[in-house]
């Protein structure tokens, strides 16, 4: 095993010290022995072989993530193609003279779409009663209807609610609440459609302001307390507590 010293002429080396040759008898001193005794040279590449497996390995999994990138991308023009092939059909004129204004992209709960009524109904009262359990009254997107027979369930046809179920040929109208109410403002103030629901035949806009310049109210199918109901402020986009009594227009919503 090699040592600090010369074989031949017994030199002795320091321990830190790395040499291939003795300084003073040129003894070509051993690199097996070396390496052996754990010293290795600069120079030597330690870098671990890499095993065929290993870069089998490899190339697969680069070939894998490539596969998924590929994937994704797809994925996402597709989602983006659909998004904007649904989207086409907000202003669709329906049979029944409703306009759609709301796609949630998917059906689910017996509905995907939501349309508005071609026309108001002018001054209507929310109720002549006071209303029980009004906190059973929602403002979920799609809830309205339930709202709706909860309301006529108490009241008759003596409510807002009962002229909006009623409206129509389709008996699947109904009064909307205020996210349903709140959608519908944004779409029709929005740049995107507005072309859509500019008054065209047979139908009338949603009105913002009274032939007195007031603004226009709709009224809810939600209600603030037992004497008081919720409106919707289509100038504004505010939401409003009326009493039972006030004369507001209504504009009867349908899912489907």
């Amino acid at each position: 095993m090699f040592t600090n010293h010369c074989p031949r002429c017994k030199k002795v080396f320091d321990k830190k010290e790395f040499h291939l040759m003795c300084s003073d008898c040129g003894f070509q001193l051993s690199t097996f022995r070396i390496e052996k005794k754990g010293v290795v040279p600069k120079s030597i590449n330690t870098t671990k072989p890499v095993i065929e497996g290993e870069r089998i390995l490899l190339k697969l999994n680069r070939r894998i993530k490539y596969v998924i990138s590929f994937f994704v991308i797809i994925a996402i023009l597709g989602i983006g193609i659909v998004f904007v092939k649904n989207r086409c059909k907000i202003g669709t004129v329906c049979e029944d003279g409703g306009i759609i204004y709301f796609d949630k992209l998917f059906y689910s709960k017996g509905w995907r779409y939501l349309a508005v009524a071609p026309e108001n109904i002018e001054t209507v009262q929310w109720s002549k009663n006071e209303i029980e359990n009004y906190w059973l009254l929602h403002s979920e997107i799609g809830i309205g209807a339930a709202n709706s027979y909860n309301i006529i369930c108490c009241h008759g046809d003596k409510s807002a609610a009962y002229k909006a179920v009623t409206y129509g040929k389709n008996t699947d109208w109904y009064l909307g609440n205020f996210k349903e109410m709140k959608i519908l403002y944004k779409v029709i103030n929005s740049s995107l459609f507005s072309e859509k629901f500019m008054p065209t035949e047979n139908f009338e806009p949603l009105l913002k302001y009274t032939s007195e310049g007031e603004s226009c109210k709709y009224w809810l199918s939600t209600a603030r307390d037992e004497k008081t109901a919720y409106a919707f402020n289509f100038n504004s986009g505010s939401l409003l507590c009326e009493t039972f009594d006030n004369f507001n227009l209504i504009r009867p919503i349908r899912k489907f």
